[in-house]
Parts: structure tokens; C-alpha cells; sequence
């Protein structure tokens, strides 16, 4: 996020550092882990539960030892099996090593459960390519709202001073968090772990909370006749005044986000691709049919759609491009950009020119259009962070550091 003459990012696993623009030096570096958010008496839970974690641990791991040690040669026994079902020393020896896992496994549960519970204070589960500093930040121009994956919210001065920070939901699967916050209607909207929550940015406390499904895409702010309204990853049309959600499944992406764009919501995902206009008036459990539909590659896309006079641009995992007529969804052109990689950065609209990326650490330039003539290809540290143009730079954050390409 650049603000003047300042670049701010976020650092795994819950820092934001306030860079200068002019030539990268870091001008100051806030950390707030959860920890910090407990009360004396958590506190002192937390280290309890934290010393009883690793006891737990340990017998875990020695049971999990046994196991491989116990199964050893199972997967030889399978391949029999799978030669001749009706092999009898197979079958026998295929019972007894599923007996064996049956024991350990009824020892190894319980402390699975422990483990879990005694879990209340650690930082949840994530993922090595998602991790908890995915989301990007929001600001108003003099504050700067920042949405951990570890369960905290926070808003900070452009000089770095906490403002105030609070606890949030906490995600309780094994990919970490993407969503970012959204500033829509005087409220910081949040959504994290299959809750949607409006804040007052001016103290971090609640207005409004509802459910909202467990999606990766950040909300999008729209309005519709006059009220300010999100649209979720999960497709769901939301007022931000009072948290009630008016249309449901508008889009359903199970991966990446949509783009909201001159009244329309445009998504595309393994299932296809769709435009649905927003409604002229907001009417409890409203039914919006697609304007189109169509059908690019089937694959994951993790990048958010582009619009640019008129065109659609979509770019699934692999770096596959598909270029759709935005008013009715016809196909205008295909192309493997050859990429590399996993293609987790967004298309982005530079002038006249877009630049479509991959965690490879490659860039492939097109110009704008119906013909999508190739400009130039460049080379960095992989990164899965979408590029962001300051007038004639182009600021990138790799895998590695930060980096300010410029003529």
C-alpha cells in the first residue's frame, strides 16, 4: 500500500513496516502478536496450556514413531492385494496390520484432542504459501487498519503508533488467511474465519456481526440506490449500515476474488465465468440471474479478473489467459502466457499495458485490446503479491524484499 511518499507491508507473521518510497529505507516496524492482546490471567493460562502442549506432543510423536515402525511393510502387503485379492497370506497380513493402526490409532485420538484444546492461545494452523499477513492493508489516507490471520485487528497513524487492536475470530482449517479488510460506509468490514464483521475504525469496536462461509476473496465495496453494500467471496450482497444480506451466491468462489465494476460483479472460477449486474433497489431476498455466463479453461484462478474497455481478462493458476467480451461473455482470445509457477498475482492495468505475473517470479507485458500484443517479459524473485504502479514505477514484493522498478 502506497500513501505520499510511503510504502507500507505486512511481514509474516504479524508485523507492518512503514517504508519510504524514495528508496526503500524502513522507517519504523510494529509487531503485535496475539499474546500481547491477553489479559494477565490468560496469560498465565497460556503458559500452562503451552507447557502441557508440548507433554501431549511428545507422547503423540513417540505413538506416531511406533505406528511407522508397526507398518512397516504394509504397503508391500497392499501391492499383493492389488496383484490378487484373493491371496490368503496377504489378507491375513493385511488384517493384522489394520488391527495394529486400529490400537494405535485409539490411543493417538485422545491426545489429539487434548492437543486441540490445549491449541486456545497458539497461533492457528496455516499454510506455507498463505500464511497470516496475506491480506492487504486498508487506510483512509490518515489511519491504517491492518487484519492478521493470527485473530487481530489493528488500526495505526501513518507514523506507526497503535491506535487500538482487538481480537477477531480466529481460522480453524489448515490454509492460513487471505481476505482483506474493506473501508465501506464509515466501517471497517472484516471477513475471517466464516464471520462477516463491521467495525467503527475509530475504536475497533463492533457494529455488526454475521456468517458469511469460509471464502478467500476480500469483500468489495459497491452501492446500490444510495446505500453503501459488499459483495463477499462467497457471492453474498451485504448492507454495511446493518449486516443484512439481501441476495445470496451471486458468485461462489471457492479460491480467489471478483472484481465490482460499473454496477456489475464479474467472478471466475473452475465452474466458469459470470457477469451479474448489482439491482437498481435492495429488497430482503432478492433472486439476480447472470447477465452471461461462460466457460474459460477449467481450472483454479486464484487472480481477480480485470475489466479494461470492455474486456474481461482472466488468468487461472497455470497462467492460462482467457480475454472475454465483458457485455457478453464471448471468448476475444486465448493464450498460455508460459509463466511458470502458480499465477496468484492479479492482472494489472498500467497505461495502456497489463501485466500478468506468477509466484515464478515472471512477468509477461501485453498491450491492452483485442489483439494482446506481447511488450516485454521480466525476471525477479518469485512473488505472489499483485504488483502495484506509483506513477512511473512499479513497486513489487517478492518472496525476498521489496522492490521499486522504475525508467
Amino acid at each position: 500500500m502506497v500513501i505520499g511518499e510511503r510504502v507500507f507491508i505486512t511481514v509474516e507473521p504479524a508485523t507492518l513496516l512503514g517504508l519510504s518510497l524514495a528508496d526503500g529505507k524502513i522507517l519504523w516496524e510494529k509487531t503485535l502478536v496475539f499474546a500481547d492482546l491477553l489479559s494477565d490471567a490468560e496469560k498465565a493460562e497460556a503458559a500452562e496450556m503451552a507447557k502441557q502442549y508440548t507433554d501431549v506432543e511428545k507422547q503423540l510423536q513417540a505413538i506416531q514413531a511406533e505406528e511407522r515402525e508397526a507398518l512397516k511393510g504394509w504397503d508391500e502387503v497392499k501391492k499383493l492385494l492389488k496383484e490378487n485379492a484373493e491371496n490368503a497370506e496377504a489378507q491375513a497380513k493385511d488384517k493384522t496390520f489394520r488391527e495394529a493402526q486400529g490400537a494405535l490409532r485409539e490411543r493417538m485420538n485422545p491426545l489429539r484432542g487434548q492437543l486441540k484444546t490445549l491449541a486456545k492461545f497458539r497461533d492457528p494452523p496455516t499454510h506455507g504459501i498463505n500464511g497470516y499477513v496475506s491480506s492487504t492493508p486498508v487506510s483512509d489516507g490518515k489511519r491504517l487498519f491492518v487484519l492478521y490471520g493470527t485473530g487481530i485487528a489493528a488500526a495505526y497513524d501513518l507514523d506507526g503508533n497503535r491506535l487500538w487492536a482487538r481480537r477477531t475470530p480466529r481460522p480453524t482449517h489448515d490454509w492460513g488467511h487471505s481476505a482483506s479488510p474493506a473501508l465501506v460506509g464509515g466501517r471497517l468490514i472484516l471477513h475471517v474465519a466464516g464471520e462477516i464483521l463491521a467495525l467503527n475504525p475509530d475504536n475497533g469496536e463492533p457494529v455488526w456481526t454475521v456468517k458469511g462461509g469460509n471464502n478467500w476473496g476480500s469483500p468489495l465495496a459497491a452501492r446500490v440506490a444510495g446505500e453503501d453494500v459488499i459483495v463477499t467471496g462467497g457471492g453474498d450482497l451485504v448492507k454495511v449500515a446493518d449486516g443484512t444480506i439481501v441476495a445470496r451466491q451471486l458468485v461462489n468462489l471457492p479460491w480467489g476474488g471478483a472484481l465490482v465494476q460499473d454496477g456489475v460483479v464479474y467472478a471466475c472460477d473452475e465452474n466458469g465465468a459470470r457477469a451479474t449486474r448489482l439491482p437498481d433497489a435492495l429488497a430482503p431476498d432478492l433472486k439476480l440471474e447472470p447477465l452471461w455466463t461462460a466457460t474459460p479453461k477449467k481450472d483454479r484462478y486464484y487472480a481477480s479478473p480485470t475489466c479494461h474497455e470492455g474486456l474481461l481478462y482472466v488468468l487461472n493458476q497455470r497462467g492460462f489467459l482467457t480475454v472475454l467480451d465483458a457485455q457478453s461473455g464471448q471468448t476475444v482470445y486465448e493464450r498460455d502466457l508460459q509463466l511458470g509457477g502458480t499465477a496468484f498475482p492479479s492482472p494489472v492495468l498500467a497505461g495502456n499495458r497489463l501485466l500478468f505475473s506468477s509466484d515464478s517470479g515472471k512477468t509477461v507485458i501485453l498491450e491492452a485490446g483485442r489483439e494482446g500484443k506481447e511488450l516485454g517479459r521480466n525476471q525477479l524473485d518469485g512473488f505472489r503479491s499483485t504488483p502495484v504502479p506509483v506513477g512511473e514505477r512499479l513497486l513489487i514484493r517478492t518472496l525476498k524484499s521489496v522492490v521499486c522498478i522504475a525508467p
